[in-house]
Protein backbone atom coordinates (compact mmCIF):
# COMPACT_ATOMS: atom_id res chain seq x y z
CA UNK A 1 0.00 0.00 0.00
CA UNK A 2 2.27 2.26 0.99
CA UNK A 3 4.42 1.48 -2.12
CA UNK A 4 1.99 2.99 -4.50
CA UNK A 5 0.17 5.74 -2.56
CA UNK A 6 3.07 8.25 -3.68
CA UNK A 7 2.51 7.33 -7.24
CA UNK A 8 -1.05 7.68 -7.02
CA UNK A 9 -0.89 10.78 -5.35
CA UNK A 10 1.54 12.00 -8.13
CA UNK A 11 -0.47 10.75 -10.92
CA UNK A 12 -3.65 13.29 -8.83
CA UNK A 13 -1.34 15.55 -8.50
CA UNK A 14 -0.44 15.96 -12.43
CA UNK A 15 -4.10 15.72 -13.05
CA UNK A 16 -4.27 18.95 -11.18
CA UNK A 17 -1.91 21.00 -12.20
CA UNK A 18 -2.95 19.86 -16.00
CA UNK A 19 -6.38 21.18 -15.25
CA UNK A 20 -5.19 23.98 -13.53
CA UNK A 21 -2.47 24.96 -16.38
CA UNK A 22 -5.16 24.09 -19.02
CA UNK A 23 -8.01 26.50 -17.44
CA UNK A 24 -4.99 29.11 -17.05
CA UNK A 25 -4.02 29.32 -20.41
CA UNK A 26 -7.46 29.31 -21.92
CA UNK A 27 -8.89 32.56 -19.49
CA UNK A 28 -5.81 34.11 -20.66
CA UNK A 29 -6.29 33.99 -24.38
CA UNK A 30 -10.22 34.50 -23.66
CA UNK A 31 -9.29 37.73 -21.77
CA UNK A 32 -6.39 39.01 -23.79
CA UNK A 33 -9.47 38.55 -26.77
CA UNK A 34 -12.19 40.69 -25.16
CA UNK A 35 -9.31 43.61 -24.42
CA UNK A 36 -8.41 43.42 -28.08
CA UNK A 37 -11.94 43.41 -29.19
CA UNK A 38 -12.38 46.40 -27.20
CA UNK A 39 -9.63 48.02 -28.60
CA UNK A 40 -10.93 47.77 -32.02
CA UNK A 41 -8.57 44.91 -32.99
CA UNK A 42 -10.60 42.45 -34.71
CA UNK A 43 -7.89 40.48 -36.18
CA UNK A 44 -6.40 40.55 -33.38
CA UNK A 45 -9.21 38.73 -31.08
CA UNK A 46 -10.26 36.42 -33.26
CA UNK A 47 -6.66 34.67 -33.25
CA UNK A 48 -6.49 34.62 -29.78
CA UNK A 49 -10.09 33.38 -29.30
CA UNK A 50 -9.27 30.94 -31.70
CA UNK A 51 -6.05 30.09 -29.36
CA UNK A 52 -8.60 30.11 -26.03
CA UNK A 53 -11.01 27.60 -28.01
CA UNK A 54 -8.36 25.07 -28.58
CA UNK A 55 -7.44 25.48 -24.82
CA UNK A 56 -10.76 24.62 -23.67
CA UNK A 57 -11.50 22.03 -25.86
CA UNK A 58 -8.21 20.32 -24.97
CA UNK A 59 -9.26 21.10 -21.23
CA UNK A 60 -12.55 19.09 -21.66
CA UNK A 61 -11.00 16.00 -23.89
CA UNK A 62 -8.72 15.09 -20.85
CA UNK A 63 -10.84 16.05 -18.08
CA UNK A 64 -14.19 15.64 -19.64
CA UNK A 65 -15.81 15.90 -15.69
CA UNK A 66 -13.45 17.92 -14.40
CA UNK A 67 -13.51 20.63 -11.93
CA UNK A 68 -12.98 23.33 -14.83
CA UNK A 69 -15.52 21.40 -17.08
CA UNK A 70 -17.80 24.67 -16.96
CA UNK A 71 -15.55 27.07 -17.13
CA UNK A 72 -13.89 25.51 -20.29
CA UNK A 73 -17.50 25.38 -21.83
CA UNK A 74 -18.54 29.07 -20.99
CA UNK A 75 -14.98 29.66 -22.81
CA UNK A 76 -15.32 27.58 -25.57
CA UNK A 77 -18.76 28.91 -26.73
CA UNK A 78 -17.98 32.00 -25.86
CA UNK A 79 -14.86 32.25 -28.07
CA UNK A 80 -16.80 30.04 -30.94
CA UNK A 81 -19.45 32.84 -30.77
CA UNK A 82 -16.51 35.69 -31.45
CA UNK A 83 -15.55 33.44 -34.42
CA UNK A 84 -18.78 33.13 -35.97
CA UNK A 85 -19.57 29.27 -35.05
CA UNK A 86 -22.95 30.27 -33.81
CA UNK A 87 -24.57 26.67 -34.16
CA UNK A 88 -22.00 24.98 -32.09
CA UNK A 89 -21.21 27.95 -29.79
CA UNK A 90 -24.78 28.12 -28.67
CA UNK A 91 -24.34 23.96 -27.55
CA UNK A 92 -21.65 24.77 -25.20
CA UNK A 93 -23.04 28.11 -24.18
CA UNK A 94 -26.71 26.42 -22.76
CA UNK A 95 -24.75 23.79 -20.88
CA UNK A 96 -22.26 26.33 -19.08
CA UNK A 97 -25.46 27.82 -18.44
CA UNK A 98 -26.39 25.21 -15.92
CA UNK A 99 -23.91 25.94 -13.76
CA UNK A 100 -22.73 29.24 -13.59
CA UNK A 101 -22.56 31.28 -10.67
CA UNK A 102 -20.34 33.96 -11.36
CA UNK A 103 -21.90 37.40 -12.16
CA UNK A 104 -19.84 38.22 -14.63
CA UNK A 105 -18.79 34.83 -16.56
CA UNK A 106 -22.76 34.87 -16.51
CA UNK A 107 -23.03 37.99 -18.43
CA UNK A 108 -20.17 36.99 -21.16
CA UNK A 109 -22.01 33.97 -21.78
CA UNK A 110 -25.02 35.77 -22.28
CA UNK A 111 -23.49 38.14 -24.55
CA UNK A 112 -22.37 35.29 -26.45
CA UNK A 113 -25.30 33.95 -26.58
CA UNK A 114 -27.35 36.50 -27.22
CA UNK A 115 -25.67 37.79 -30.51
CA UNK A 116 -25.25 33.41 -31.79
CA UNK A 117 -29.22 33.77 -31.39
CA UNK A 118 -29.24 37.01 -33.48
CA UNK A 119 -27.11 35.67 -35.98
CA UNK A 120 -28.99 32.39 -35.90
CA UNK A 121 -32.33 34.33 -36.64
CA UNK A 122 -33.90 34.11 -33.64
CA UNK A 123 -34.45 38.04 -32.57
CA UNK A 124 -36.82 37.27 -29.71
CA UNK A 125 -34.88 35.05 -28.25
CA UNK A 126 -31.73 37.27 -28.08
CA UNK A 127 -33.87 40.06 -26.94
CA UNK A 128 -34.59 38.04 -23.51
CA UNK A 129 -31.16 36.45 -23.45
CA UNK A 130 -29.90 39.95 -23.62
CA UNK A 131 -32.10 41.53 -21.35
CA UNK A 132 -30.53 41.04 -17.51
CA UNK A 133 -27.25 43.04 -19.19
CA UNK A 134 -29.27 46.25 -18.90
CA UNK A 135 -28.04 46.05 -15.33
CA UNK A 136 -24.66 44.60 -15.73
CA UNK A 137 -21.71 47.08 -14.28
CA UNK A 138 -19.42 46.59 -17.04
CA UNK A 139 -20.24 49.40 -19.09
CA UNK A 140 -18.29 47.67 -22.27
CA UNK A 141 -21.11 44.98 -21.72
CA UNK A 142 -23.91 46.66 -21.29
CA UNK A 143 -23.39 49.04 -24.09
CA UNK A 144 -22.79 45.86 -26.83
CA UNK A 145 -26.07 44.04 -25.56
CA UNK A 146 -27.62 47.48 -25.80
CA UNK A 147 -27.12 47.78 -29.07
CA UNK A 148 -27.05 43.57 -30.30
CA UNK A 149 -30.46 44.20 -28.17
CA UNK A 150 -31.41 47.30 -30.13
CA UNK A 151 -31.20 45.15 -33.50
CA UNK A 152 -33.01 42.27 -32.42
CA UNK A 153 -35.68 44.54 -31.46
CA UNK A 154 -36.08 45.99 -35.09
CA UNK A 155 -36.20 42.38 -36.53
CA UNK A 156 -39.48 41.96 -34.39
CA UNK A 157 -40.69 45.47 -35.10
CA UNK A 158 -40.23 47.50 -31.80
CA UNK A 159 -38.64 50.27 -33.22
CA UNK A 160 -39.31 52.58 -30.16
CA UNK A 161 -37.80 50.22 -27.57
CA UNK A 162 -35.16 49.36 -30.24
CA UNK A 163 -34.23 53.14 -30.82
CA UNK A 164 -34.21 53.79 -26.78
CA UNK A 165 -31.40 50.77 -26.60
CA UNK A 166 -29.36 52.01 -29.35
CA UNK A 167 -29.14 55.32 -28.12
CA UNK A 168 -28.18 54.08 -24.54
CA UNK A 169 -25.46 52.37 -26.93
CA UNK A 170 -23.63 55.25 -28.03
CA UNK A 171 -24.71 53.50 -31.55
CA UNK A 172 -24.41 55.96 -34.30
CA UNK A 173 -27.30 57.42 -36.47
CA UNK A 174 -25.14 56.51 -39.73
CA UNK A 175 -25.21 52.49 -38.31
CA UNK A 176 -27.61 50.24 -40.05
CA UNK A 177 -29.58 49.01 -37.02
CA UNK A 178 -29.88 52.80 -35.95
CA UNK A 179 -31.75 53.10 -39.71
CA UNK A 180 -33.70 50.52 -39.65
CA UNK A 181 -35.12 51.97 -36.52
CA UNK A 182 -35.52 55.11 -37.47
CA UNK A 183 -37.06 54.14 -40.63
CA UNK A 184 -39.53 51.92 -38.68
CA UNK A 185 -40.84 55.14 -36.46
CA UNK A 186 -41.40 56.54 -40.00
CA UNK A 187 -38.57 59.32 -39.63
CA UNK A 188 -37.74 59.86 -42.64
CA UNK A 189 -35.76 63.57 -42.41
CA UNK A 190 -33.56 61.46 -40.06
CA UNK A 191 -32.93 58.87 -42.14
CA UNK A 192 -32.10 60.73 -45.29
CA UNK A 193 -29.46 62.93 -43.26
CA UNK A 194 -27.84 59.75 -42.01
CA UNK A 195 -27.43 58.92 -45.78
CA UNK A 196 -26.42 62.42 -46.46
CA UNK A 197 -23.46 62.05 -43.71
CA UNK A 198 -22.90 58.58 -45.30
CA UNK A 199 -22.58 59.70 -49.10
CA UNK A 200 -20.14 62.56 -47.92
CA UNK A 201 -18.07 60.30 -45.98
CA UNK A 202 -17.75 58.15 -49.49
CA UNK A 203 -16.24 55.08 -46.92
CA UNK A 204 -15.39 52.43 -50.07
CA UNK A 205 -15.82 49.42 -47.50
CA UNK A 206 -19.14 50.12 -46.69
CA UNK A 207 -21.32 46.91 -46.82
CA UNK A 208 -24.44 49.42 -48.66
CA UNK A 209 -26.38 46.04 -48.84
CA UNK A 210 -26.87 46.31 -44.95
CA UNK A 211 -27.72 49.29 -44.93
CA UNK A 212 -30.44 49.28 -47.92
CA UNK A 213 -31.90 46.46 -46.34
CA UNK A 214 -32.14 47.80 -42.78
CA UNK A 215 -34.24 50.99 -44.49
CA UNK A 216 -35.93 49.23 -47.41
CA UNK A 217 -37.45 46.24 -45.40
CA UNK A 218 -39.41 48.69 -43.19
CA UNK A 219 -39.83 50.93 -45.79
CA UNK A 220 -39.48 49.84 -49.06
CA UNK A 221 -40.52 53.14 -50.72
CA UNK A 222 -37.58 55.09 -48.54
CA UNK A 223 -34.84 52.10 -49.13
CA UNK A 224 -35.39 52.09 -52.87
CA UNK A 225 -34.67 56.13 -53.22
CA UNK A 226 -31.79 55.38 -51.31
CA UNK A 227 -30.33 53.25 -53.61
CA UNK A 228 -31.34 55.78 -56.44
CA UNK A 229 -29.45 58.60 -54.34
CA UNK A 230 -26.15 56.01 -53.71
CA UNK A 231 -26.09 55.37 -57.24
CA UNK A 232 -26.18 59.21 -58.45
CA UNK A 233 -23.25 58.97 -56.20
CA UNK A 234 -21.38 56.44 -57.70
CA UNK A 235 -21.35 54.78 -54.74
CA UNK A 236 -22.28 51.40 -55.60
CA UNK A 237 -19.57 49.17 -57.62
CA UNK A 238 -20.62 48.19 -60.63
CA UNK A 239 -20.56 44.11 -60.21
CA UNK A 240 -22.57 44.71 -56.85
CA UNK A 241 -25.64 46.57 -58.98
CA UNK A 242 -27.41 43.97 -59.96
CA UNK A 243 -27.54 42.48 -55.96
CA UNK A 244 -28.73 45.33 -55.22
CA UNK A 245 -31.47 46.23 -57.49
CA UNK A 246 -32.52 42.39 -56.99
CA UNK A 247 -32.80 42.97 -53.47
CA UNK A 248 -34.66 46.23 -53.69
CA UNK A 249 -37.43 44.53 -55.83
CA UNK A 250 -37.71 41.90 -53.77
CA UNK A 251 -39.25 44.59 -51.27
CA UNK A 252 -41.44 46.61 -53.23
CA UNK A 253 -44.97 45.77 -54.93
CA UNK A 254 -46.96 46.71 -57.75
CA UNK A 255 -45.72 49.09 -59.93
CA UNK A 256 -42.68 49.42 -58.48
CA UNK A 257 -41.42 46.78 -58.08
CA UNK A 258 -42.18 45.76 -62.02
CA UNK A 259 -40.33 48.93 -62.75
CA UNK A 260 -37.10 48.05 -60.79
CA UNK A 261 -37.31 44.44 -62.52
CA UNK A 262 -37.41 46.18 -65.96
CA UNK A 263 -34.64 47.91 -65.10
CA UNK A 264 -32.49 45.16 -63.29
CA UNK A 265 -33.17 43.15 -66.86
CA UNK A 266 -32.04 45.96 -68.97
CA UNK A 267 -28.58 46.53 -67.22
CA UNK A 268 -27.71 43.26 -66.45
CA UNK A 269 -29.06 41.13 -68.77
CA UNK A 270 -26.38 38.63 -68.65
CA UNK A 271 -26.42 38.49 -64.07
CA UNK A 272 -27.95 35.75 -62.62
CA UNK A 273 -30.43 38.28 -61.15
CA UNK A 274 -30.89 39.93 -63.96
CA UNK A 275 -32.08 36.82 -65.41
CA UNK A 276 -34.29 36.06 -62.74
CA UNK A 277 -35.48 39.44 -63.12
CA UNK A 278 -36.36 38.73 -67.11
CA UNK A 279 -37.95 35.23 -65.95
CA UNK A 280 -40.36 37.22 -63.45
CA UNK A 281 -41.34 39.68 -65.54
CA UNK A 282 -42.87 37.04 -68.14
CA UNK A 283 -44.41 35.57 -65.33
CA UNK A 284 -46.26 38.88 -64.24
CA UNK A 285 -47.07 39.61 -67.75
CA UNK A 286 -48.41 36.21 -68.45
CA UNK A 287 -51.33 36.91 -66.26
CA UNK A 288 -52.73 38.97 -69.01
CA UNK A 289 -52.10 36.88 -71.68
CA UNK A 290 -55.86 35.26 -73.08
CA UNK A 291 -55.30 33.52 -76.42
CA UNK A 292 -53.76 30.64 -77.64
CA UNK A 293 -51.14 33.22 -79.49
CA UNK A 294 -50.08 35.15 -76.93
CA UNK A 295 -49.61 32.02 -75.41
CA UNK A 296 -47.37 30.66 -77.66
CA UNK A 297 -45.33 33.71 -77.81
CA UNK A 298 -44.73 33.14 -73.81
CA UNK A 299 -43.65 29.99 -74.39
CA UNK A 300 -41.21 31.37 -76.71
CA UNK A 301 -39.79 33.78 -74.45
CA UNK A 302 -39.51 31.01 -71.93
CA UNK A 303 -37.56 29.39 -73.81
CA UNK A 304 -35.12 31.78 -74.49
CA UNK A 305 -34.55 32.51 -71.09
CA UNK A 306 -34.17 28.71 -70.70
CA UNK A 307 -31.39 28.76 -73.39
CA UNK A 308 -29.33 31.19 -71.90
CA UNK A 309 -28.45 28.29 -69.16
CA UNK A 310 -28.51 30.48 -65.96
CA UNK A 311 -30.52 29.37 -62.65
CA UNK A 312 -33.63 30.06 -64.08
CA UNK A 313 -32.95 27.03 -66.78
CA UNK A 314 -35.34 24.27 -65.65
CA UNK A 315 -38.05 26.68 -64.15
CA UNK A 316 -38.26 28.51 -67.44
CA UNK A 317 -37.81 24.84 -69.55
CA UNK A 318 -41.17 23.67 -67.77
CA UNK A 319 -43.18 26.82 -68.07
CA UNK A 320 -42.69 27.18 -72.20
CA UNK A 321 -43.43 23.30 -71.99
CA UNK A 322 -46.89 24.03 -69.52
CA UNK A 323 -47.65 27.68 -72.09
CA UNK A 324 -47.23 25.79 -75.16
CA UNK A 325 -49.57 22.67 -74.33
CA UNK A 326 -52.07 25.23 -72.85
CA UNK A 327 -52.10 26.91 -76.20
CA UNK A 328 -52.27 23.74 -78.05
CA UNK A 329 -55.17 22.06 -76.10
CA UNK A 330 -57.15 25.62 -76.85
CA UNK A 331 -56.46 25.71 -80.67
CA UNK A 332 -56.85 22.01 -81.04
CA UNK A 333 -60.25 21.16 -79.36
CA UNK A 334 -63.52 21.70 -80.95
CA UNK A 335 -66.62 22.71 -79.97
CA UNK A 336 -68.74 19.43 -79.58
CA UNK A 337 -65.48 17.35 -79.40
CA UNK A 338 -66.93 13.99 -77.11
CA UNK A 339 -63.93 14.94 -74.13
CA UNK A 340 -63.58 18.41 -75.25
CA UNK A 341 -64.75 19.55 -72.09
CA UNK A 342 -62.56 17.36 -69.83
CA UNK A 343 -59.50 18.69 -71.98
CA UNK A 344 -60.25 22.20 -71.39
CA UNK A 345 -60.59 22.06 -68.10
CA UNK A 346 -57.72 20.80 -67.44
CA UNK A 347 -55.70 23.24 -69.48
CA UNK A 348 -57.52 25.91 -67.58
CA UNK A 349 -56.28 24.37 -64.67
CA UNK A 350 -52.66 24.21 -65.85
CA UNK A 351 -52.97 27.90 -67.14
CA UNK A 352 -54.41 29.34 -63.51
CA UNK A 353 -52.66 26.83 -60.82
CA UNK A 354 -48.51 26.58 -62.54
CA UNK A 355 -48.36 29.86 -64.88
CA UNK A 356 -50.92 32.25 -63.47
CA UNK A 357 -52.55 33.15 -66.31
CA UNK A 358 -55.78 33.92 -65.18
CA UNK A 359 -57.18 35.90 -68.11
CA UNK A 360 -56.26 32.31 -70.24
CA UNK A 361 -57.77 30.07 -67.52
CA UNK A 362 -61.27 32.22 -67.39
CA UNK A 363 -61.13 32.13 -71.37
CA UNK A 364 -60.93 28.30 -71.22
CA UNK A 365 -63.86 27.75 -68.15
CA UNK A 366 -65.84 29.72 -70.02
CA UNK A 367 -66.08 27.67 -73.20
CA UNK A 368 -66.81 24.84 -71.18
CA UNK A 369 -69.74 26.41 -70.10
CA UNK A 370 -70.78 27.77 -73.61
CA UNK A 371 -69.77 24.82 -75.65
CA UNK A 372 -70.57 22.12 -73.22
CA UNK A 373 -73.26 23.83 -71.20
CA UNK A 374 -75.17 20.75 -70.97
CA UNK A 375 -71.94 18.55 -69.84
CA UNK A 376 -71.52 16.82 -66.33
CA UNK A 377 -68.38 19.57 -65.96
CA UNK A 378 -70.13 22.85 -66.78
CA UNK A 379 -71.20 23.66 -63.05
CA UNK A 380 -67.61 22.64 -62.08
CA UNK A 381 -66.36 25.33 -64.97
CA UNK A 382 -68.75 28.30 -63.80
CA UNK A 383 -67.46 27.84 -60.37
CA UNK A 384 -64.28 27.97 -61.10
CA UNK A 385 -64.55 30.45 -63.54
CA UNK A 386 -66.68 32.79 -61.18
CA UNK A 387 -63.64 33.04 -58.71
CA UNK A 388 -61.47 34.30 -61.80
CA UNK A 389 -64.49 37.37 -62.36
CA UNK A 390 -66.59 39.11 -60.45
CA UNK A 391 -68.21 40.54 -63.95
CA UNK A 392 -68.78 37.42 -64.57
CA UNK A 393 -69.68 36.03 -61.62
CA UNK A 394 -72.65 38.08 -61.37
CA UNK A 395 -73.70 37.54 -64.79
CA UNK A 396 -73.65 33.97 -63.96
CA UNK A 397 -76.12 34.01 -61.14
CA UNK A 398 -79.17 33.16 -63.13
CA UNK A 399 -77.44 29.82 -64.21
CA UNK A 400 -76.67 28.85 -60.90
CA UNK A 401 -80.25 29.15 -59.40
CA UNK A 402 -81.46 27.43 -62.48
CA UNK A 403 -79.78 25.25 -64.74
CA UNK A 404 -77.09 24.12 -62.48
CA UNK A 405 -78.98 24.28 -59.26
CA UNK A 406 -79.45 20.25 -59.42
CA UNK A 407 -75.59 20.04 -60.38
CA UNK A 408 -73.98 17.45 -57.92
CA UNK A 409 -71.08 20.52 -57.42
CA UNK A 410 -73.66 22.61 -57.15
CA UNK A 411 -75.54 20.96 -54.46
CA UNK A 412 -71.68 20.16 -53.01
CA UNK A 413 -70.99 23.88 -52.33
CA UNK A 414 -74.17 24.55 -51.19
CA UNK A 415 -73.53 22.01 -48.31
CA UNK A 416 -75.41 18.92 -49.62
CA UNK A 417 -74.78 15.76 -50.19
CA UNK A 418 -70.92 14.89 -51.69
CA UNK A 419 -71.61 11.72 -52.87
CA UNK A 420 -72.38 12.39 -57.00
CA UNK A 421 -69.64 14.63 -57.18
CA UNK A 422 -67.03 12.48 -55.92
CA UNK A 423 -68.09 10.48 -58.54
CA UNK A 424 -67.89 12.94 -61.12
CA UNK A 425 -64.11 13.68 -59.40
CA UNK A 426 -63.25 10.06 -59.64
CA UNK A 427 -64.01 10.01 -63.49
CA UNK A 428 -62.28 13.46 -63.96
CA UNK A 429 -59.08 11.44 -62.15
CA UNK A 430 -59.64 8.30 -64.52
CA UNK A 431 -59.36 10.66 -67.42
CA UNK A 432 -56.16 12.30 -66.34
CA UNK A 433 -54.73 10.08 -66.26
CA UNK A 434 -55.63 8.59 -69.78
CA UNK A 435 -54.00 9.97 -72.79
CA UNK A 436 -55.54 13.44 -73.63
CA UNK A 437 -54.35 13.63 -77.06
CA UNK A 438 -50.79 14.63 -78.88
CA UNK A 439 -48.41 16.18 -77.31
CA UNK A 440 -47.67 19.92 -78.00
CA UNK A 441 -44.58 20.61 -80.06
CA UNK A 442 -41.60 21.77 -77.74
CA UNK A 443 -41.25 25.68 -77.51
CA UNK A 444 -38.28 26.78 -79.58
CA UNK A 445 -36.17 29.95 -79.19
CA UNK A 446 -37.96 32.79 -81.01
CA UNK A 447 -35.83 34.01 -83.44
CA UNK A 448 -35.10 38.38 -83.02
CA UNK A 449 -37.09 39.97 -79.87
CA UNK A 450 -39.21 37.50 -78.43
CA UNK A 451 -42.91 38.98 -78.45
CA UNK A 452 -44.20 38.69 -75.17
CA UNK A 453 -42.37 40.72 -72.55
CA UNK A 454 -39.62 39.39 -70.73
CA UNK A 455 -37.69 38.88 -66.18
CA UNK A 456 -37.50 38.30 -63.36
CA UNK A 457 -36.67 37.36 -60.26
CA UNK A 458 -36.82 33.21 -60.95
CA UNK A 459 -39.04 31.31 -58.65
CA UNK A 460 -41.37 28.16 -57.70
CA UNK A 461 -44.89 29.53 -58.56
CA UNK A 462 -47.02 28.66 -55.68
CA UNK A 463 -50.11 26.49 -56.35
CA UNK A 464 -52.85 28.67 -55.17
CA UNK A 465 -55.71 27.39 -53.51
CA UNK A 466 -58.09 25.54 -55.18
CA UNK A 467 -62.33 26.71 -55.34
CA UNK A 468 -63.10 22.94 -56.71
CA UNK A 469 -62.42 19.99 -54.75
CA UNK A 470 -60.59 18.08 -57.56
CA UNK A 471 -56.65 17.81 -57.34
CA UNK A 472 -53.89 19.64 -58.91
CA UNK A 473 -53.18 19.45 -62.44
CA UNK A 474 -49.84 19.14 -64.09
CA UNK A 475 -49.28 19.52 -67.41
CA UNK A 476 -48.18 16.08 -67.97
CA UNK A 477 -52.06 15.29 -67.56
CA UNK A 478 -52.95 17.14 -70.60
CA UNK A 479 -50.26 15.26 -72.82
Amino acid sequence: MRGWLPGLLLVGGCGFYNGYNGIYAANKFASEARSAEQAGRPGEAQNLWGQAAVKAESLLVRQPRGKWRNDALAIRGEALSSLGRCSEASVYLHEAAEGMTDRTRREQAALALGRCELELGQPELAATTLQPLEASKDEYRRDQANRLRGRALVLTGDYERALQDLIEAGAPATSPEMLGALAGLGREGEVNAAIDELIAQRDTSMRWEQVLAAVGERNPELGSDVLDRLRAAELVPPAQLPVLLGADAARLSGPAREERLAELARLAPLSDAGDAARLELTLLHLREAATPAELRAFADTFAVIASAGRGSQSVAERLALQAGTVAHVADSVPPGDPRGDLRLFLAAEVARDSLGANAAALGLFRRVVEEWPDGSYAAKALLAGRGLDPAWAEATDSLLAGRYAASPYIVAARGGDRSAMGQLEDSLAAFERAVLGQKAPPARPARGRPRAPGAAPGQEEARPRRETPSKGRTVEDLQ
